[in-house]
């Protein structure tokens, strides 16, 4: 039992660790992404970190089997590099005996790996694409970003804002519309503040127009962008004619966006989902999905031997060809995926037969004859 708790909390320790590495090594490549569309104003700074962390569960649940493979073949390489194994063998604790102290933790990986693939991954996948959906919408109704120029919707002229404040409103807005050359009314507006209103609720503006000072109220309901403390500056092209509006607040009014119809993804729909409609591409997810919990323990019974070495070679001689196996693996169940969804192979086949096949191949390295052949070698 000693025996079995120092080995187990050696591979968790190790798995933790480059488990995490790797989540931020691919999540940072996300990060720039999202980064990259806040500033083009395609979504709002407050949603990076929203997206960020719904990219979690599928990164991780990608890389569970991997971390898991790497940590057995590091713990298992010290203990060859540093004799601590050829004490444990000489003690008659064989391969398949340490298989077994390794496997529980396996299968726990396994389960928790299950919960994110069947539940928690297809929730994330669905509601990033909920919010990337509003947030497509919310930029054509005018969230812009600060600092740039941005085309307006009727792509008529420009608009610019300063800045824009944490609560929403922004400040120093600057638009010219009437561009082309036929337009007959070029219009300059500038406005101190501002924010973006959605209301179906009646509002009361007030212009005040500075040739006659004369107020006059408008009715305006919907969804429109309320301008405060600003001039307008119209230029008739025909009469060759000015005219300045000065206002205190300005109810610009915005076409209704109504959010395109979300189409779920097969990775974005839930597993009863997938049993309902049972298609060639839901039947390669559900076997994707089911591939990550089984490649755990396959891959526990195939990282114990191959983490065999001599003891001068060091903890790391077998890393790269184990990796390498592993990657045969991983791009053997990208490309079933394919296959199963052109029905190159049956989906009742699905990955069972690369499963097996690496079964065999664990099975072939955990053999009596093949163990003493790699023990002889080891220790020339």
């Amino acid at each position: 039992m000693i025996l079995k708790r120092y080995i187990n909390n050696e591979i968790l320790k190790n798995c933790i660790a480059i488990l995490v590495g790797l989540i931020l090594i691919f999540i940072s490549t996300r990060f720039i992404k999202y980064i990259q569309l806040a500033v083009e104003g395609s979504i709002s700074s407050s949603a990076v970190f929203s997206l960020m962390g719904l990219q979690i569960p599928a990164v991780a649940g990608f890389l569970i089997p991997l971390s898991f493979f790497i940590a057995i073949l590091l713990t298992f390489g010290r203990l060859y590099s540093e004799n601590e194994m050829a004490v444990i063998q000489s003690s008659g604790v064989s391969e398949v005996q340490l298989t077994r102290y390794v496997m529980p933790v396996a299968v726990v990986l396994a389960i928790f790996s299950a919960g994110l693939s069947f539940w928690v991954t297809p929730w994330s996948s669905q509601y990033t694409q909920l919010l990337m959906n509003e947030e497509k919408a919310e930029a054509k109704l005018g969230a812009f970003s600060p600092g740039r120029f941005h085309e307006n919707s009727g792509k008529t002229g420009v608009v610019f804002v300063e800045s824009k404040e944490d609560d929403g409103y922004i400040k120093g807005v600057f638009s010219v519309s009437g561009v082309k050359e036929d337009d007959n009314t070029l219009q300059i507006q500038i406005a101190q503040k501002g924010y973006l209103h959605r209301d179906s609720e009646k509002q009361q503006s007030k212009i005040i127009e500075s040739s006659n000072d004369s107020q006059t109220n408008k009715e305006i309901k919907g969804d429109f962008l309320v301008l405060s403390e600003g001039t307008n500056y119209t230029f008739d092209k025909s009469s060759q004619e000015w005219q300045k509006t000065q206002y205190e607040e300005y109810f610009m009014r915005i076409d209704p966006v109504s959010l395109p119809t979300l189409e779920l993804k097969t990775k974005s729909m839930t597993t009863g989902q997938l049993f309902q409609e049972l298609s060639p591409a839901t039947w390669a997810e559900l076997h994707w999905r089911l591939s990550a919990p089984l490649s755990i323990p396959i891959l526990c019974l195939l990282a114990i031997p191959l983490a065999r070495t001599a003891p001068r070679k060091g903890k790391f001689a077998r890393l790269f060809p184990a990796i390498m196996l592993y990657l045969v693996y991983a791009v053997l169940m990208m490309n079933g995926r394919r296959l199963i969804e052109i029905e190159k192979i049956p989906v009742e086949l699905g990955y069972w037969w690369i499963h097996g096949a690496f079964i065999a191949i664990a099975y072939f390295l955990l053999t009596p004859k093949r163990i003493k052949a790699s023990r002889r070698k080891a220790s020339v």
